[in-house]
């Protein structure tokens, strides 16, 4: 949604967005945000219980309000607000094959990250010697990383090596074979 305008220019502008799976939003989950951007990760069922995550096909409905600190409230004047949610984000982690592999200069590692968080990438040689690492802050989703072995402090010969990839507790490796 766009953000409000408030002519009085002194308060702040806070959003309060309301979600169901029913059009009457009952039951009903909200939350008080001061941005104009939310994702929407959980529903609520009835009363008392909560998902976690949404299903594929999913009709929610939404709608925002707009409050300031004097306690004026203006509801959103959008007349759709009910869509159908497809579950673009991942529901585990993975990580797809590198590419190209082999590879000349640069190798792509794929990963899907079922939550924001922390992952780390790390390159060694068939002797177990490490000889690349990185960590990157990624928000949900799938995200790409490339490693440009010509850019490497140490010069890397052709031939077989493992990469590591680690997000949280979870952890997968895969072979990558450089040519040169």
């Amino acid at each position: 949604w766009n953000s409000s305008f408030d002519p009085d220019s002194v308060d702040d502008i806070q959003y309060r967005i309301e979600w169901s799976i029913n059009n009457d939003f009952k039951p009903l989950l909200k939350r008080i945000i001061s941005d104009t951007t939310f994702l929407i990760e959980q529903i609520a069922i009835d009363n008392s219980h909560v998902i976690p995550r949404l299903q594929n096909g999913q009709i929610v409905f939404w709608r925002v309000f707009a409050t300031e600190n004097s306690g004026l409230e203006t509801v959103g004047n959008s007349s759709e607000n009910g869509w159908c949610f497809r579950n673009e984000f991942p529901i585990e982690f993975d990580v797809y094959p590198a590419y190209p592999n082999p590879f000349n200069h640069t190798v792509t590692i794929s990963v899907a990250l079922p939550e924001a968080g922390a992952v780390s990438f790390k390159l060694y040689n068939v002797l177990g010697r490490e000889l690349f690492r990185s960590t990157q802050d990624y928000s949900i989703g799938t995200h790409q990383f490339r490693i440009e072995a010509d850019k490497l402090q140490q010069n890397l010969a052709g031939g077989l090596y493992i990469l590591r990839i680690k997000f949280g507790e979870m952890e997968k490796v895969q072979k990558v074979v450089l040519l040169k």
